[in-house]
């Protein structure tokens, strides 16, 4: 059995440009928001980690039909 190497992408939000007159999101928000967006935030990730991944649930799969 072969097993893929996990990859890690490099994402650089930070350096794209913004469009003429664009202002950052983050800074518009007062902290009530900033704290609503943050939760929301942790519950997606929190969710997406709770979930079986689909490589992961191949694989479980697979070993049971041996």
């Amino acid at each position: 059995m072969q097993r893929g190497a996990n990859v890690q992408l490099l994402l650089s939000f930070l350096s794209m440009p913004q469009p003429a007159g664009a202002a950052p999101v983050w800074d518009a928000l007062d902290d009530e928001r900033r704290a609503e967006v943050l939760t929301m935030l942790a519950r997606l990730i929190a969710k997406a980690a709770a979930a079986p991944s689909e490589r992961g649930v191949a694989y479980a799969r697979e070993s049971h039909d041996e």
